[in-house]
């Protein structure tokens, strides 16, 4: 490696909705190392397939057909549809996706592979039953939220969600097209390890998926390390374990919230008679709690309540699957210089990197130990989490201990604000990314230099609002000068709205920083 050859890196966020999809370019001399990490968006996004094969297009010339490694933090539709709605472009034979990295959780070799497999389809299983079930099907609100965390985070529906259930992979078709078929080589990374680009001087920190399983089904963090309050899931757990016992919730006994001295069961309530004064053989159940044709009464009945927590444990599923996200730690060996690469991690992701240590060589050859906390007050940049959601990026375990050494944060969203507000709660106003407070701690802690993937300004200024945000927390105007510098957008434009085809964007923003 000659002294003399900088390295410079480029990130490359590409502007396609609410989904992640980076190409990060390492450069030192003659050495060029391009790394993909995701590439996907938001189910049902409009004109998303034209978009997204827009980005691979853009990617491919770009790397001029190579990948060095492609990361695929976790099998979610809005980080991995870009493989299916593009997949002509990535089915060139001569575009090559060198490695594909992956978390220990693909890997059949791990002691824990097939407890992780069982769990995850167990999880489906449940969804499987509540999409199914009749009370789903009249409570819109329960169907709905199942629905759509099966559909826009899988991109399947209740028949596929059925059979990825059945055959116990967890592998969406697109994920299995990817590792399967396209990949020249897949490596699998476990939490503690690293991985040296050498003659680029890199070395990659793998954070996470933990290898606690505690951890990975960690649902609700402290209120001092998120941003907005989360819910506990009570009864989800009890759910989960009841609807995979059987698919009928009362075989599972041991789950049921009534001992069986105080319940009976569906078959015999139908056929149960007792005597009255007028008669001797009166259906009591079935009169008084809608059986058969009789569903005035149905209210009365209980057998059909566990699903009220289907929407519970569709959202655990998402934390789950979050949870198993492949996350990095990218270091600039020689300025030691971090950039943060969650994926989608939540709670129990993060906490599980406090407990990590690495043992890596310097210059010298000699071993030195490298904690988080180390990691963390050399970050100079932040892929935010989950898009900026309120539970994906800890407080005080996470952000606060961001670049404490030099104050040169910058942070970057990959979020479609009006997009999140079409989602989650109308009434509310819909799903809000990113989190208002979270997102104010972020340009405090960055002093402005937050880039989100949807903020464009002005035809003559791209940047104004780049500028103002620095200008409002107060960034010296050469640390100003320099950031702006470093920020780029693509003159390549996007058309987002179908009736609105003059309304262009970027098909991204990138930022280029010096090793």
């Amino acid at each position: 490696m000659s002294n003399n050859d900088k390295l410079s890196v480029r990130i490359r966020m590409y502007r396609q909705g609410l989904g992640d999809c980076f190409l990060l370019t390492f450069t030192r001399g003659q050495e060029v190392f391009n790394m993909m990490i995701d590439c996907g968006l938001f189910f049902m996004t409009q004109n998303g397939a034209d978009i997204m094969k827009r980005v691979a297009t853009n990617i491919q010339t770009t790397t001029q057909n190579r990948v060095d490694a492609v990361v695929l933090t976790h099998d979610h539709y809005d980080h991995t549809s870009g493989f299916d709605l593009a997949k002509k472009v990535f089915q060139d034979e001569n575009f090559k996706l060198n490695e594909v990295w992956v978390g220990w959780t693909e890997d059949e070799s791990h002691e824990k592979y097939t407890l992780i497999r069982d769990h995850f389809r167990n999880i489906l299983k449940g969804l499987r039953m509540a999409l199914n079930d009749e009370l789903t099907k009249t409570d819109e609100s329960v169907r709905k939220v199942v629905n759509s965390l099966v559909n826009d985070f899988f991109g399947v529906g209740a028949a596929q969600a059925d059979a990825l259930a059945a055959d116990g992979t967890g592998f969406s078709k697109t994920w299995d097209y990817i590792l399967n078929d396209k990949a020249e080589e897949v490596r699998y990374f476990r939490p503690g390890t690293f991985h040296e680009l050498e003659n680029l001087g890199i070395r990659i920190y793998i954070l996470g998926p933990p290898e606690d399983i505690g951890l990975i089904e960690s649902e609700v963090p402290p209120t001092d390390e998120t941003y907005r309050p989360a819910a506990r899931l009570a009864l989800a757990s009890s759910f989960l374990a009841a609807a995979t016992t059987d698919d009928s919730l009362f075989k599972a006994n041991s789950f049921i919230p009534f001992d069986r001295d105080y319940r009976i069961e569906l078959e015999a309530a139908k056929n149960y008679r007792i005597k009255t004064a007028t008669d001797e053989n009166y259906p009591f159940f079935e009169k008084h709690y809608g059986f058969n044709d009789t569903e005035e009464n149905r209210w009365r009945r209980i057998d059909d309540e566990w699903l009220a927590t289907a929407s519970d444990l569709a959202l655990w599923m998402d934390d789950f699957t979050n949870n198993t996200c492949l996350a990095l730690a990218i270091e600039l060996i020689e300025s030691k210089k971090v950039l943060i690469f969650p994926g989608d991690a939540q709670f129990g992701n993060w906490i599980s990197w406090q407990k990590l240590t690495w043992e890596v060589p310097d210059k010298n050859g000699i071993k030195r130990k490298v904690t988080m906390s180390d990691l963390f007050a050399n970050t100079i940049f932040y892929k935010v989490g989950h898009h900026g959601s309120h539970n994906a990026t800890l407080r005080r375990s996470g952000l606060e201990l961001m670049n404490t050494l030099e104050n040169d944060l910058v942070a970057m969203i990959p979020t479609n604000r009006d997009f999140a507000k079409t989602q989650g709660n109308k009434e509310e106003g819909g799903g809000h990314m990113p989190e208002e407070e979270l997102f104010i701690a972020l340009k405090k802690r960055a002093k402005g230099r937050v880039i989100l993937a949807d903020e464009v300004g002005s035809e003559n200024d791209e940047k104004k609002p780049l500028k103002d945000r620095c200008k409002e927390y107060n960034l010296s105007n050469p640390k100003t000068t320099n950031f702006l510098k470093s920020v780029n957008f693509s003159t390549e434009k996007i058309v987002r709205d179908k009736d609105h085809p003059e309304k262009t964007e970027p098909l991204y923003v990138e930022y280029i920083l010096e090793g």
